[in-house]
């Protein structure tokens, strides 16, 4: 499938206009693009669904790809799992290829009964559930001193328009560097922190990219129900809803 092997990444895209009526083509232009993968095997199947690639260069010892499309240059990056891998990603993508905008991908647990495996959401905002200064500052778990706020907000205007172009909910993300898989934990994410879903790259991406100043559009495929049965969900589950995530892709690509 073509998207069947995507976990996440990051996209930025070559400046060029988009058609249709729509907040990916009214008013503005995409001004380089990339893909950050988590995990080698993904990547690998990834480049088949792009079509021709060759390689460029290299990110931390890995080759990055360049593949050229109607929309413009796309280059595809492996930055292994976890925040600080994504953060790093990010960071590389935004001073080596110019990212004004970052689009992440990847699978999600659900930590509400409502998102099911299968799901596609779209984050609103994200809660970095495990960066706790309280101690120190008095400032609640997640709360950055540099932000008035404490969860992290994504692009208001493209996240609004993805949902409505595709009907995809608005969610929050708790990210921390943490694979759940029990009910404890997922109970306390949502009493604490108002969660929707849960997963490990979010955080450093959205994080990053406030601080440079670029915009962030998070789509997410619920994979697991992060309880006990994740670890056996997960591998399932990556079979599942990366069609539409493709179109979706796809058309921010304006391919």
């Amino acid at each position: 499938m073509l998207w069947k092997f995507l976990f996440y990444c990051v996209i930025i895209v070559e400046k060029k206009s988009f058609s249709g009526e729509n907040q990916f083509s009214k008013d503005r232009t995409m001004q380089k693009t990339a893909i950050i993968v988590a995990m080698e095997k993904e990547l690998v199947s990834a480049l088949s669904g792009f079509g021709e690639a060759e390689i460029v260069s290299e990110f931390v010892g890995k080759p990055v790809y360049r593949i050229k499309k109607q929309s413009g240059e796309v280059y595809i990056l492996n930055s292994g799992v976890g925040e600080i891998a994504a953060a790093a990603a990010t960071q590389h993508a935004i001073d080596v290829y110019g990212a004004e905008l970052i689009v992440n991908f990847g699978f999600v647990g659900s930590l509400k009964p409502e998102f099911k495996q299968g799901d596609l959401v779209v984050a609103k905002e994200i809660i970095h559930y495990e960066f706790d200064t309280s101690a120190l500052d008095g400032f609640e778990t997640g709360r950055y001193e540099e932000f008035p706020f404490r969860n992290l907000p994504t692009d208001g205007e493209l996240t609004s328009e993805a949902a409505r172009l595709f009907g995809l909910k608005k969610v929050i993300v708790a990210s921390g560097n943490k694979f759940i898989c029990d009910q404890k934990t997922k109970s306390l994410l949502v009493s604490s922190f108002g969660a929707d879903i849960c997963e490990m790259e979010s955080a450093g991406i959205v994080l990053t990219a406030l601080r440079n100043g670029k915009k962030t559009l998070i789509l997410k495929l619920v994979s697991d129900n992060a309880d006990e049965d994740s670890h056996v969900d997960f591998f399932e589950s990556v079979k599942k809803g990366t069609a539409e995530c493709a179109k979706i892709i796809t058309k921010i690509l304006g391919d």
